[in-house]
């Protein structure tokens, strides 16, 4: 559910990262920390990311929280097509409604390229009510729908699924030339493009043994970053990894990484795909074990715990950016 039972939402991974899909109306003029909470389970909230315009009324937002953790299906299991949807389907709305869950039996009604309508099946109340906006419409266990318009308790009208996934698809998919931030139309209704919030705790000392590029421009080399004295922006070279190593003075426990970068998406960019190595090696020979490997969230700023583990070097790999640009910039690491 969505604020409080304003309305329904769809939740989904993606490369290590929970995103929910609602009407832009549910969520208001509120686009940072719109409150979401499963029936009898976990709460949580999201940052509003993308908002496509009012007519099409759709909005995805970046999760946070206890419901991240069980955070719906795999992208890429939406549907992309759905021809075999036919007035007189039978499918079922799902819709959080105070506290509980419920759902309502219906058939589709009208089928047009973008959207369907629904309509209660015979037994069914008529009570499509305006908290009905943002519930998903199955068919069987398919998602096809999602209901944005439930203004007659007699039928509501759904954007299709197929439609819904096309329309994220070059965001989601880092299609889209830079970050979201840097696309005026969509700005201004994005929450902050640059985090806020510094991760707080007891860091564990590090030092910058190794890096596979130089910094370009006024930018400075990993080491310095790691003292505060700038980002390191470096280019991307022949589709292979950034990579920077890192040294304990000693072999410590390691349980959390935490990577922040304030790219713009014109001049450098966010990483994307981030890939984290442990090794308790002291010498030329290397034992490296993954510790994670997902994509930094489109905020900027990766935060990740995993299970505590010994290390004595920790390598960082950026395989690829946000928007597929180059140079990459990193502003801080972080190791807890």
């Amino acid at each position: 559910m969505v604020g409080d039972s304003s309305g329904s939402g769809f939740l989904f991974h993606h490369r290590g990262n929970c995103f929910v899909i609602m009407p832009k109306h549910v969520h208001g003029p509120r686009f940072k920390g719109v409150r979401l909470s499963v029936p009898n389970g976990a709460i949580g909230s999201a940052d509003i990311v993308y908002s496509t315009d009012d007519a099409t009324d759709l909005s995805l937002g970046l999760v946070t929280g206890g419901i991240a953790e069980a955070c719906g299906v795999d992208w890429s299991s939406l549907p992309r097509r759905l021809d075999a949807l036919r007035p007189g389907s039978p499918v079922t709305v799902l819709r959080g409604r105070q506290a509980s869950q419920e759902a309502r039996d219906g058939t589709v009604g009208a089928v047009t390229f973008e959207a369907l309508s629904i309509r209660p099946a015979p037994g069914q109340p008529a009570d499509f009510f305006a908290g009905t906006s943002g519930a998903t419409v199955f068919s069987g266990e398919m998602p096809v729908g999602m209901v944005t318009d439930a203004e007659t308790a007699g039928e509501a009208w759904a954007l299709r699924m197929d439609e819904v996934a096309g329309r994220l698809s070059r965001w989601i998919e880092g299609v889209q030339n830079g970050r979201v931030c840097d696309d005026p139309a969509v700005a201004e209704r994005v929450a902050a493009c640059r985090p806020d919030t510094k991760p707080q705790g007891d860091a564990l000392p590090f030092e910058v043994v190794q890096w596979s590029q130089h910094p370009v421009g006024d930018s400075v080399d990993p080491m310095a970053m790691a003292q505060g004295k700038g980002p390191y922006i470096a280019d991307m070279v022949g589709g292979l990894p950034l990579k920077i190593e890192l040294l304990f003075p000693e072999t410590l426990v390691l349980g959390r990484v935490t990577l922040r970068s304030e790219a713009d998406g014109t001049e450098s960019f966010m990483p994307r795909s981030v890939r984290v190595s442990v090794d308790t090696s002291d010498g030329p020979v290397r034992r490296p074990l993954n510790f994670l490997n997902r994509d930094m969230p489109p905020d900027g700023l990766l935060d990740v715990e995993r299970r505590k583990t010994y290390a004595r070097r920790v390598t960082i790999e950026i395989l690829s950016t946000w928007g597929g640009g180059s140079p990459v910039r990193i502003d801080e690491i972080v190791l807890r």
